[in-house]
């Protein structure tokens, strides 16, 4: 009878964050809710086993945190286009300022039409 080893959740994991590195260099963000699944059943076999050795949950908290800056890289420059978007949104909107009276008033084209100049 041939018997599988199961495979070391250790390696399993640096396997793992290997991936989501890749993913978030790639701009692969539709990979991360599959990745992060994953992520969470291996931690589960991890913490059911015998402890790692100190300099392997190191090696594995250093590649854990470059995941972490490259995912807070990632959403800051989701929350950059977002902003950026909106901006282009408003401008299209024509842009506001203050008459002599003091009061606001839009300045520039009405929204939704277009004007053509000759």
């Amino acid at each position: 009878m041939i018997r599988f080893r199961r495979a070391d959740p250790m390696r399993e994991m640096v396997t793992l964050l290997a991936e989501e590195r890749e993913a978030l260099l790639s701009g692969a963000l539709g990979k991360l809710p599959d990745l992060l699944r994953r992520k969470e059943a291996l931690l589960a076999r991890l913490q059911a086993g015998p402890a790692p050795d100190e300099a392997a949950l190191a090696a594995l908290r250093d590649k854990a945190q470059t995941n972490l800056a490259l995912l807070q890289a990632a959403g800051e420059g989701i929350a950059a286009g977002q902003k950026r978007l909106a901006q282009m949104r408003d401008s299209m909107k024509g842009w506001r300022s203050y008459d002599s009276t003091g009061e606001r008033s839009a300045v520039g084209s009405t929204p939704g039409r277009l004007e053509h100049k000759v």
